[in-house]
């Protein structure tokens, strides 16, 4: 294909194919990451893995729920 029917297929808003170095080939590892480490009480490396998903793929709605009930965590320890 060429770069012009490349970008033409591409939907709008569709997010980046490579966010520091992650690709949407990872967007499942990344979920289960920021999963493990929001459990564990990393809260920084979850948002942080959540918000790759989200750059790579806006309106995955895993990622969004994992950044609501992070909120709700870090709330609940305040």
């Amino acid at each position: 294909a060429t770069a012009k029917e490349e970008i033409g297929s591409k939907p709008p808003h569709s997010g980046v194919s490579d966010y520091q170095g992650f690709t949407n080939k990872q967007i499942p590892q990344l979920l289960h990451k920021a999963e493990e480490d929001g459990g564990a009480g990393d809260y920084d490396a979850a948002k942080r893995e959540y918000g790759i998903v989200l750059r790579l793929q806006p309106g995955n709605s895993a990622a969004q729920e994992g950044l609501r009930k992070l909120a709700m965590k870090i709330e609940e320890r305040r």
